[in-house]
């Protein structure tokens, strides 16, 4: 087979496939959002890797690529278009809830029917050679992995996190039913897979508890790697950002560790990039205040797009990302990539980044006083910090070449489809674990 029919499962928007959907119109609604700094999922940018990985895929011309995706507010359950090669289906996202609230008496196997029934039909109608579901957290996405015929197809689940890892809830603020809802969807997917996707020892371990059996495989996030759209010589601002989808992921880290340099050096200023809730900003400026940093700390908001997130983020000397549940956060890759230094947590992965030179400054979690030191650090010796930059310069482009990393993914789908139907042994380029 000369080139393989891949669906591609997952949750992501960007403004060229929203230009090509029909949309409700919640004009109002959007722009009150925007103005009080809320994410509106129906016009806005997320899950960006996804998009990048698209474009690679364009260039790659031994892969069929079809994009199953969810999006809210489309007009019709439907809509279906190309763009460069690549096939687009999108869905009508199931606006229906799975917080705690909602689904405390509820199997959370008999939700979400709208959205596994439209992708059943889409998968029907491709007939893929492999299918590829990312995203085995998010159920109102992966329990259509539920409903896949895994004797038909080669089905592989690519992991973005593990929320099975019993560190996950402590670490992050959810719901606990919520939490334990999505823990009995991504465990029953992992289980009914072959082929499981992620480049961490520790998330392989996890998934290895509920699909001894599952062979695992490479999975990359893709990173930008082309800045050309951005103003890099932009004008600084602020001494460090936090930014992040959604600020109340570790906006009380940013702020603790923020005031206890603030303290040393009062002049310090920072900026927080992210969307949040009523209830999350209302809580996060009375921190502020309680701490004396509500002067120096600016909630900038979120942005609708990756670009102007991006050039927000670049207002900024450095970076503070307290992420605690990450393998390597998203927005740490960022950073690094945009020549930010980064200041952050040790997590399962992160001290791979510092493991021939040191290219991030890492602290243990919660412990605020090593990364405010980090912080002081930062901004009181220019000759450290350019040697930073320089060293996470040479780590990005040794390990984060997204054209590189998807011509591996292209090969992966080719060796499932052969393993799946031929036994064909799975090479260790694509079987190998990185972090």
């Amino acid at each position: 087979m000369d080139k393989l029919k891949v669906a591609v499962i997952c949750h992501v928007s960007n403004a060229e496939i929203r230009q090509n959907l029909d949309l409700e119109s919640w004009t109002l609604k959007r722009l009150i959002k925007k103005i009080l700094g809320r994410r509106s999922t129906i016009n806005s940018d997320y899950s960006v890797w996804n998009t990048l990985m698209f474009h690679e895929f364009e260039a790659i011309e031994d892969i069929d690529f079809h994009a199953i995706i969810l999006h809210p507010g489309m007009k019709y359950s439907l809509q279906e278009f190309d763009i460069r090669g690549i096939h687009y289906h999108c869905i009508k996202q199931d606006m229906e809830t799975f917080s705690g609230k909602v689904f405390k008496n509820r199997n959370i196997f008999k939700c979400f029917w709208h959205n596994r029934k439209w992708i059943a039909r889409v998968i029907d109608d491709i007939q893929p050679d492999v299918i590829n579901l990312i995203a085995a957290e998010s159920p109102f996405i992966s329990l259509a992995g539920i409903d896949i015929d895994t004797t038909k197809y080669p089905f592989m689940v690519s992991m973005q996190t593990a929320l099975s890892d019993p560190d996950f809830i402590e670490n992050y603020p959810m719901n606990k039913v919520d939490y334990e809802r999505r823990c009995e969807v991504e465990q029953a997917v992992l289980r009914r897979t072959k082929y499981i996707a992620t480049d961490s020892s520790w998330y392989r371990a996890i998934a290895k508890q509920f699909n001894p059996g599952a062979e695992f495989l490479r999975y990359h996030f893709c990173v930008p790697n082309d800045f050309s759209m951005l103003n890099k010589n932009v004008e600084k601002e602020y001494d460090f950002v936090y930014f992040s989808n959604n600020i109340n992921k570790a906006g009380d880290d940013a702020v603790k560790a923020f005031a206890i340099a603030h303290r040393q050096n009062p002049s310090l200023t920072l900026n927080m990039v992210g969307g949040y809730d009523d209830e999350y900003y209302t809580h996060i400026n009375m921190l502020m205040i309680e701490l004396g940093v509500k002067d120096n700390v600016t909630i900038s908001g979120y942005y609708s797009t990756y670009n102007a997130a991006l050039q927000q983020v670049l207002r900024a000397h450095n970076a503070l990302i307290p992420i605690k549940v990450d393998i390597i956060s998203g927005t740490i890759r960022e950073a690094m990539m945009l020549g930010i230094p980064v200041v952050t947590y040790v997590t399962k992965g992160t001290p791979a980044l510092n493991k021939e030179k040191e290219t991030v400054l890492l602290s243990s979690i919660n412990d605020y006083e090593d990364m405010a030191n980090n912080m002081l650090r930062l901004v009181s010796d220019s000759v450290f910090r350019e040697e930073l930059i320089r060293n996470s310069e040479i780590y990005c482009q040794s390990n984060w070449n997204s054209r590189k990393n998807m011509l591996i993914q292209a090969k992966t789908y080719h060796c499932v489809y052969r393993h799946f139907h031929q036994k064909t042994p799975l090479p260790n380029e694509v079987t190998e674990c990185l972090y």
